[in-house]
């Protein structure tokens, strides 16, 4: 898109009228996004999206949701570090006459991280996505709109999953299919998991994107906000504790092709834990504690399995860099999951000394 087309849509938001520089940022898989700059100044002042309505089917609902969420925050004494949108006119979006839909949020100059690479890092994000979900923990279910159904929900995957099987051109069917007999192999045990999880936790408001990336940071390390709205709604605390193991805690990034350095390092997760259980306080239930190391090796199965079934769809949904990118994000992810059942008895051992301090 021209960067004037997407400068011009800042009309359209109740800002300053000012000479704004706006340049695109690379930020995230799905949307694009742009840093808005003062010119007078040379300072960030906003950060535009463009929504992604062919991913994002409900972007209404989305919107809602986000709307939801802040104003609940508004309202408590001490709500955790979050984003707030810019309205235009009555609403917290643009759509513009073409059909596309953009947001506005003020912007928060902060660090990101893909890993976390020692200790101080996964206590402080324990922390902030803690404190975020007990905030979220005073919002109704019923007050949210589900926009994506059956997100986390394996069963649904699975079913995406066994229907790419037949479309599959042959060469990728080839390629994949020692992670296919993988999934195969272990779809039951998977399956479980997360009817445990369904039958025994309260649905709740979550992020249910908990990945390390989405958190701000000083340069201290210090943690700001909780970033990227697009998926609140209902769903379950261990869920975002999985989710937030599979990417702080792994030694990889999640498209590292060398799947042979790929595993859970002990020390993020023991740092990780005891911050989120701890922030959460009154808010978590020991039944949901009871799953979250079930939820780490289950968050990059599932992950795993979305991104080989878009590898066998040719790459449809997420964006790649490469013939191949699809097929090493499943790898590293399936990879992930084996190590995060090795290590089941560990991490229960974990949870458990954190909840019985707690008590």
């Amino acid at each position: 898109m021209p960067l004037a087309e997407a400068a011009a849509i800042l009309n359209h938001f109740a800002i300053p009228r000012r000479d704004y520089a706006v340049l695109p940022v690379r930020h995230g898989l799905i949307n694009r996004s742009y840093k808005v700059t003062d010119k007078a100044t040379g300072k960030p002042r906003y950060f535009l999206q463009q929504i992604d309505h062919h991913i994002f089917k409900d972007v209404e609902g989305l919107m809602h949701n986000i709307k939801q969420v802040t104003a609940h925050f508004e309202l408590l004494p001490n709500p955790p570090g979050h984003l707030t949108t810019v309205n235009s006119g009555d609403k917290n979006y643009y759509r513009s006459p073409a059909g596309a839909y953009w947001r506005l949020y003020p912007y928060v100059d902060g660090n990101t991280y893909i890993r976390a690479g020692d200790r101080q890092l996964a206590t402080e994000a324990g922390r902030m996505f803690g404190q975020f979900l007990k905030a979220l923990s005073g919002l109704p279910p019923g007050a949210m709109v589900i926009t994506i159904p059956r997100f986390h929900d394996i069963d649904w995957r699975y079913q995406q999953f066994q229907a790419s099987l037949g479309t599959a051109g042959k060469q990728r069917l080839r390629k994949a299919a020692w992670l296919i007999r993988l999934v195969e192999e272990n779809i039951s045990a998977v399956q479980k998991i997360y009817h445990n999880i369904v039958h025994h936790c309260p649905l709740r408001v979550v992020h249910n994107d908990t990945k390390l990336s989405n958190l701000l940071f000083d340069g201290q390390q210090r943690g700001l906000c909780v970033v990227d709205y697009d998926t609140l709604m209902p769903g379950y605390i261990p869920l975002d504790f999985g989710d937030a193991i599979r990417s702080l805690a792994s030694t990889t990034v999640e498209d590292d092709p060398h799947t042979g350095r790929t595993f859970f390092n002990r020390q993020v997760f023991a740092a990780f834990t005891p911050a989120f259980i701890k922030a959460l306080g009154n808010a978590i239930t020991k039944a949901e504690t009871s799953q979250f190391a079930n939820s780490v090796p289950y968050m990059p199965f599932l992950m795993g399995l979305r991104m080989l079934t878009d590898y066998l769809n040719n790459d449809s949904y997420y964006t790649t860099r490469y013939a191949e990118h699809n097929y090493h994000r499943a790898a590293n992810q399936l990879t992930l999951y084996s190590s995060g059942m090795a290590l089941m008895p560990e991490m229960n051992k974990i949870v458990n000394k954190t909840v019985s301090a707690l008590n």
